[in-house]
């Protein structure tokens, strides 16, 4: 065992000895710059352990907002928000304020926490990253809303659908939530506003949540359900403003709105790709009360006429007397006042007279509805998509597609082609809920750190590949220079075998055989020794060449 450590400590100090300057610097250098890209790479990851996010990807002024309200608390904590719309306060505080902010109702525009941190490296798989982000949000949650007075602990279970890259898509699941909330001994049961904020904080950090699909119950089997603010006080005087009918026509407007936004951006996702198009919906909604009144007549069953109420039939018929009737009256003279005077005959022609008046009774159906909801107005869709060329034919087919998926006619869908220039710059916002083209937001830190690792790790492997390319030229030039002294040394063994009398043939000393026991270290041995011990190691390493040397000097002496 010790010879063996001996043998690779000579090999080890040999190699050294034989590098170059260059070589060495290299060998020096590499593990020192590993060394210090793993403590920065530390450093950076460590750094803001004492901080932590409590909402993430909002808008300016909502970040704004969340940051007064933390500041106007008891006890504030310091919070800070930075370019990306992350608000960052003390990570043992976060669990409380974070359930703070969910009873005053923020956020109101964005998932309201980041999962995404260290639970998924380069080898995780779509399945492995599903149940990661599943798991470490129910902990996140259930930490949160037990961090509320009367709350002692909370287990949270999620259920988030598989989602689907086909268009044509049968299956759809719903993102759904049980809360099971364990309350102190001493707590009373939870009030409507403390229910509301639980709801809050899980529809707002589950993707595709809604109030329907979240069930809460606590440990004394209460159930709790969400009930609007609006609810809460119905025994107070109602508003006779009209300010909160508006304000829940213009909500039930967005909602409506919303919802179209939603159904047609998923349409428009599977076939064009998240960035492949930009939309916007427009509607007018009339909530004017009208009262419509419509009246029906119908024939008796069976028949095509209603009941006979009145008839009036007349018949008559006669003929003109002839000259030489009663004096002093014309022969076409109305003889009775019975009868109306009939012009345009002639004497002694006949004439007929009918008249048949029949009123008719039917059924009179009088309607009065009285309309109290809503009517659409105007609803309108406008559609750019990400494309260069469009014939007229697909832009046909498109607005007839829009236009029945929307509930309303071509007329009021418009649907252009223009290419998009998404830029650095684009963050992923999407202003006030117009344009819905999506990017995700650019993590710029993690990204720049990400391409000097990268780099620095090129860098290495070049060094590495340098260094070696340089140590295989050395090991070259080392080797012919003993091949040179193996020859030298051969052609000397030859002089003396053919008896020559000419003195011994030595290298010239202006050759530099470059051998490492020709070192100074050496300068002791005998030549004679030192060209033994390194035509012993040459025959070792290079068998084939020594054998033909010897063929060569057998050759020789025959």
């Amino acid at each position: 065992m010790n010879e063996k450590i001996k043998s690779v400590v000579t090999t080890v100090r040999t190699k050294w000895t034989d590098a170059s300057k260059m070589a060495k610097i290299l060998i020096i250098s590499i593990p020192i710059v590993v060394i210090a890209i793993i403590i920065v790479l530390c450093v950076l990851f460590n750094s803001n352990k004492s901080t932590a996010v409590l909402f993430s990807g909002l808008s300016s002024s909502e970040a704004g907002e969340i940051a007064t309200a933390i500041q106007s608390l008891d006890n504030s904590p310091e919070v800070t928000v930075n370019s990306s719309g992350d608000v960052i306060v003390p990570a043992d505080q976060a669990d409380s304020l974070r359930m703070q902010m969910w009873a005053q109702g923020y956020p109101k525009s964005t998932t309201n926490y980041d999962i995404w941190d260290n639970g998924v490296d380069l080898w995780s798989t779509d399945l492995d990253k599903r149940e990661i982000k599943r798991q470490q949000l129910e902990t996140r949650l259930g930490a949160t809303i037990a961090s509320m007075d009367k709350i002692a602990a909370a287990t949270v279970n999620l259920t988030l659908p598989e989602t689907s890259n086909y268009v044509l898509s049968t299956e759809k699941g719903e993102s759904q939530c049980a809360v099971f909330l364990q309350l102190r001994n001493d707590a009373e049961q939870l009030t409507n506003a403390e229910v509301r904020a639980i709801y809050r904080g899980v529809t707002t950090s589950v993707e595709g949540l809604t109030n329907e699909n979240v069930s809460v119950m606590d440990s004394k089997m209460n159930s709790y359900e969400w009930v609007d603010p609006e609810l809460d006080n119905v025994d107070k005087d109602e508003d006779k403003s009209g300010v909160d009918v508006a304000r829940k026509r213009l909500e039930f407007e967005q909602e409506f709105v919303q919802v179209l936004k939603d159904g047609l951006g998923e349409m428009f996702t599977k076939i064009y790709g998240e960035n492949g198009f930009a939309f916007n919906v427009s509607a007018r909604l009339n909530y004017d009360a009208k009262d419509v009144e419509s009246t029906q007549y119908e024939p008796v069953d069976g028949t095509t006429a209603g009941v006979i109420n009145h008839q009036d039939q007349v018949n008559e018929g006669g003929k003109l007397d002839a000259d030489g009737g009663i004096v002093g009256v014309t022969p076409n003279g109305d003889v009775s006042p019975d009868y109306p005077t009939y012009t345009g005959l002639e004497d002694g022609q006949t004439f007929y007279y009918n008249k048949n008046e029949i009123q008719y009774s039917v059924s009179n159906i009088k309607e009065t509805v009285k309309k109290d909801g809503y009517s659409i107005d105007a609803l309108t869709v406008g559609l750019v998509v990400n494309q260069t060329n469009m014939t007229q034919a697909e832009r046909q087919a498109l607005q007839e597609i829009v236009a029945n998926a929307a509930g309303t006619t071509t007329d009021y869908v418009s649907v252009y082609n223009l290419p998009f220039i998404l830029g650095s710059s684009n963050n992923g916002t999407t202003g006030d809920n117009g344009l819905q083209i999506i990017t995700p937001p650019v993590d710029t830190f993690r990204n720049t750190l990400l391409y000097v690792v990268v780099g620095l790790g090129v860098l290495l492997i070049l060094l590495l590949i340098i260094t070696l390319m340089m140590g295989h030229s050395r090991k070259k030039k080392i080797r012919r220079r003993q091949e040179a002294a193996l020859a030298a040394a051969a052609q000397g063994g030859n002089a003396q075998v053919g008896g020559s009398t000419s003195q011994e043939q030595e290298a010239p000393e202006e050759v530099d055989f470059n051998i490492a026991s020709l070192t100074e270290e050496a300068a002791k041995e005998s030549r004679e020794t030192i060209l033994k011990r390194e035509i012993s190691d040459f025959s070792k390493t290079n068998p084939e060449i020594v054998a033909q040397i010897i063929k060569n000097m057998m050759r020789d002496t025959q």
